[in-house]
């Protein structure tokens, strides 16, 4: 019998493995963060089945995916997937007379005469945002409690820097609270508090998990600089002096089991790369490497509440009575429950450009059986100013601006100034844009727009001659604003008086159809599509189009593209409107080179990935052009060329070099800076 007691004893006296639930703390840390999207497959993988998520900053969004009731595996995917240089580029801004889409380099509103908002704008991200964690914030009745799993989202007062913690209400918005990097993004409005990044106060809230549940805590900690001092340059030591600093900032608490994904010292908290699968890796093996496997947790995560049956009514919070009328047309009246339907109505609210932040939630009287969807909605600054810089060695340095000011009528209108210069032309413009209330993303536009341009005439590929056309040009018409995807619809008529030297002064009236896609800031390969007709009379009577298409295919960051180029134009078409080479369709080629009435293009790109989510690119193409269309079939007047080189997508715009040659052409080194337009 003793030698049982004593054998028992022993055995007691052995590690064993817990079976207890645990609570889950993720960090603060910028881009660093998307590593614990990794970090939660492995925890699970573990056996352990947290009943509590704390997270600060990129911690509250994983966080807040895997509450909601996301699995770790469709977390990771959704993170991988991510097109985060899109999330945080500016929106399109529509310029000039042919309505171009053009991304700006910055954009900024003002009001009273400052600055206001961050340096990236947040629309992308919060309507990201809404569309992930709208629904579950209406099942769980607007009280995190009620989540699959129990959540909290940690953010700072901006008044005084102290640690705000949400435990309930609109789960998007709190989300995007917990992540306003002051300067970067723009702040939250929460009641009577303005809230920004809870790094500020707790970028590791341990010590809220604490008081929230007595369960052993995990915590990933993706900040924190390892013990041995690694940095040695002036930028490096720096960094490392702010990431200390927000350490020592948080509450003493320490995690049951701390893990510290070995991200390099070097890897910023700003650089979302467009591949996240080394990230997520980091954290997935700092998981399996430091954390102790458990036996099997209870489950934790439970099934979410039903949602509402029906809507009964809308109340709209923020924004004037012309942007109420607009909201209320967008939305609709009472209807059932369709979290989908809401999401997409939402973002065709976005898709204005009038709002910053659009945030949907669902309000429930006391016995829950009548359900308010709000929309609270913070317009963009009544005035903004946008504008975009680019260089190459070819043309030289470009830019261009808009001022925009915004008022209220029975809808929204902005007015709008904007110009364009560099060394081949200058153009400026001033339009007007009124918002239909009937039509959800429609606009009606009347502008006027002046501007001269040089046009280079060619010997060989040397540029023998420039020719000045003028141009005045009045438009009106309507536009649809990308409610088909990203893409833009103009249809307008317009009249232009012309003056060129092979165009006597004259004018030119009818209408102009143009259907283009907004640029992605990611694209290595391919054009952006395009379809454009104009047809004129008058003093002067011409026509012509204009068709891009191609496909475009990617696969781990790997891209290819195969497109399609077509261009036509009548004898009478003007000089500056004929059909020319361009970067993009013959980059061994000038600006302006092979302008003729017809011209056709083939094209096959490919892209793999290289440095700092660079790509390492070849551009190959076969261009034909002539004056009548019968010349184009000929061999000698098809012209074969490409480039080598590199493209560095940014927020700010494509770095791009390379190396390009083509038949009766020389050798040209291209170096460009920022979006061309």
């Amino acid at each position: 019998m003793w030698a049982i007691t004593a054998l028992l004893l022993f055995l007691s006296l052995l590690p064993r493995q817990s079976s207890a639930q645990h609570s889950l703390v993720l960090s603060g840390g910028g881009a660093r963060g998307l590593s614990h999207a990794g970090a939660i497959v492995a925890i699970e993988e573990l056996g352990y089945r947290p009943d509590l998520v704390v997270g600060t900053s990129m911690g509250a969004i994983v966080g807040a995916l895997y509450a909601a009731g996301y699995s770790p595996v469709e977390i990771r995917a959704m993170i991988a997937s991510e097109n985060w240089l899109e999330r945080f580029a500016p929106a399109p801004v529509l310029v000039g007379p042919g309505r171009d889409p053009r991304r700006p380099l910055l954009a900024f509103g003002i009001s009273r005469g400052r600055f206001h908002g961050g340096f990236l704008p947040s629309t992308g991200i919060n309507q990201r945002l809404v569309e992930m964690l709208f629904d579950a914030g209406v099942r769980a009745r607007n009280d995190y409690d009620n989540l699959p799993i129990r959540y909290r989202a940690v953010t700072a007062d901006l008044s005084t820097g102290a640690e705000f913690v949400i435990g309930g209400g609109d789960l998007p918005r709190a989300v995007r609270a917990s992540m306003a990097v002051p300067g970067v993004f723009a702040p939250v409005q929460w009641d009577d508090r303005v809230l920004i990044d809870g790094g500020v106060a707790n970028n590791l809230p341990v010590s809220v998990a604490r008081t929230l549940s007595d369960r052993p805590v995990i915590a990933i900690d993706v900040l924190r600089p390892a013990s041995n001092v690694q940095e040695r340059g002036v930028l490096d030591m720096g960094v490392r002096a702010l990431r200390l600093l927000i350490e020592n900032a948080r509450p003493a608490a320490e995690p049951d089991i701390l893990v510290l994904p070995a991200i390099e010292p070097g890897f910023s908290e700003t650089y979302f790369p467009a591949d996240a699968r080394a990230l997520l890796r980091t954290g997935y093996d700092a998981v399996l490497e430091q954390a102790p496997p458990v036996q099997q947790q209870p489950a934790a995560r439970r099934d979410p509440a039903p949602p509402p049956a029906r809507i009964d009514g809308l109340r709209i919070e923020g924004g004037d009575v012309a942007f109420e009328r607009l909201i209320r047309r967008v939305m609709g009246a009472a209807r059932e429950y369709d979290a989908q339907d809401i999401v997409r109505r939402v973002s065709a609210l976005y898709m204005t450009g009038l709002f910053q932040s659009v945030w949907p939630r669902v309000e429930f009287n006391d016995d829950g059986t009548t359900a308010t969807l709000v929309i609270d909605v913070t317009p963009v600054a009544s005035a903004n100013i946008a504008g975009s810089a680019r260089w190459n060695n070819d043309v030289g340095a470009g830019a261009w601006v808009s001022l925009q000011q915004r008022a209220s009528l029975n809808t929204p209108v902005e007015f709008r100034l904007a110009g364009s210069i560099d060394e081949l032309r200058h153009d400026a413009g001033i339009e007007a844009s009124l918002f239909s209330a009937q039509v959800p993303g429609l606009r009606w536009n009347a502008g006027v727009h002046a501007g001269e341009q040089r046009l280079r005439v060619f010997d060989s590929d040397t540029v023998a001659d420039l020719l000045n056309v003028r141009r005045l040009s009045v438009r009106g018409g309507g536009e649809v604003h990308r409610t088909l995807g990203d893409w833009y619809l103009s249809l307008f008529g317009s009249g232009d008086h012309i003056r060129g030297i092979d165009t006597p002064e004259r004018w030119a009236f009818g209408p102009v159809l143009r259907i283009t896609q907004s640029p992605d800031p990611d694209r290595a390969v391919g054009v952006d599509p395009l379809l454009e007709a104009e047809l004129r009379a008058g003093g002067l009577e011409y026509q012509r189009a204009r068709l891009r298409a191609g496909r475009t295919v990617a696969y781990q960051r790997r891209q290819a593209a195969l497109f399609m180029e077509l261009a036509t134009s009548s004898p009478d078409t003007p000089l500056d409107l004929l059909p020319t080479a361009y970067p993009d369709v013959a980059p061994w080629l000038p600006r302006g080179a092979m302008r003729s009435r017809h011209q056709a293009t083939i094209g096959l790109d490919g892209a793999i990935p290289t440095l700092l989510s660079g790509y390492v690119r070849l551009r190959l193409r076969a261009i034909t052009a002539a004056d009548a269309v019968d010349a184009m079939g000929a061999a000698d007047a098809w012209r074969l060329g490409g480039e080598l080189g590199a493209v560095w997508p940014t927020v700010l715009g494509p770095i791009a070099i390379g190396a390009a040659a083509g038949q009766r052409a020389r050798w040209r080194f291209n170096i460009s800076l920022g979006s061309d337009f």
